[in-house]
């Protein structure tokens, strides 16, 4: 390991990116089998059994951290407003604890990529490894590429976001190279920006088309929000009245049982009335003809001789 007295390092990794940790620590204990690896969540906490081992923080970029909130369907202004107040106090940690740690690139780290692990290498004292533990890199499917576009296209129209994601790229990869080289001559700077210059000029009416399409695919992204909102409501309206209009069936149909039992009982009871009106009518007939008949007329003397019995 070069002579340094440097026995190992620690990851400093943050609530959201716990699922990572297990898959960095094995690719750095590929790397460097000899040192001594260790996690910890706290910037300025001590790093387990080494105090003093650089503390590295992988960190996803800010296009790439913006870029998920909108695919976890935040809309536009809301993941700008969001990411904008958590990169703020992640910032004001990170000045807190500048001199302790340094921010690498999660992305190019998990996927092994060769200068991300020279720049750990570097922040450790140690020479890079001959042998990188490299992954293939996840392929990104157009639906990822398209939010990362306008997760750009966010942080460039928004003054505060803009400085908050150059600074945390400035972290992330270090100073531009003009400032990194004060010694370069004005010849040199000029032939980079005439260079640079003859590349933008045939590029500046597409950016421009492209910049105007991001911001009509943004109105359109906030529209289509809205109105998923609308439709949401829409729906739950939908169901409590399927709900409301399942119970009137329901009633009427008991409604409409108890109906037929009521008719039944009043066929029933008309049935029972004329049974009765025909019985009253057969007897009322019956006792006529029992009046009218002789014998009740030839009785009658008899039945006034017994009633007259009775009575004394």
């Amino acid at each position: 390991m070069n002579g340094t007295a440097v026995t190992g390092f620690c990851f400093v990794i943050s609530d959201d990116l716990t699922n990572h940790a297990p898959q960095l620590v094995q690719l750095a204990k590929t790397a460097f089998p000899d040192l001594d690896i260790t996690t910890q969540s706290d910037l300025l906490g001590a790093p387990g059994n080494t105090p003093a081992a650089p503390r590295i923080v992988p960190v996803a970029t800010p296009a790439e951290e913006l870029a998920q909130l909108l695919i976890n369907g935040q809309p536009p202004a809301t993941a700008l407003e969001n990411w904008t107040k958590a990169a703020r106090q992640r910032l004001f940690e990170y000045r807190g604890a500048r001199r302790h740690i340094k921010l690498l690139a999660l992305g190019p780290l998990l996927e092994g990529s060769p200068d991300s692990w020279k720049a750990l290498s570097a922040q450790i004292g140690l020479t890079a490894p001959a042998a990188f533990p490299q992954q293939p890199a996840a392929p990104r499917d157009s639906y990822d590429t398209l939010h990362r576009m306008v997760a750009s296209y966010l942080l460039q129209t928004a003054p505060e976001a803009q400085a908050l994601a150059a600074e945390i790229d400035a972290m992330i990869h270090g100073p531009l190279p003009a400032s990194e080289n004060p010694l370069r001559t004005a010849a040199e700077v000029l032939d980079a920006a005439r260079a640079q210059r003859a590349d933008s000029e045939s590029l500046t009416t597409e950016a421009a088309l492209l910049r105007e399409n991001l911001g009509l695919l943004v109105t359109e992204n906030g529209k289509l929000t809205t109105r998923q909102e609308t439709l949401s409501r829409e729906l739950a309206a939908m169901t409590e009245l399927e709900a409301r209009l399942s119970q009137t069936s329901n009633a009427l149909v008991q409604a409409e049982k108890n109906t037929a039992l009521s008719q039944k009982s009043l066929r029933d009871l008309e049935h029972l009335h004329q049974r009765l009106t025909h019985d009253a009518k057969a007897i009322s007939e019956a006792l006529d003809q029992v009046l009218a008949s002789t014998s009740w007329k030839l009785t009658g003397p008899l039945r006034k001789i017994v009633s007259r019995l009775r009575s004394q």
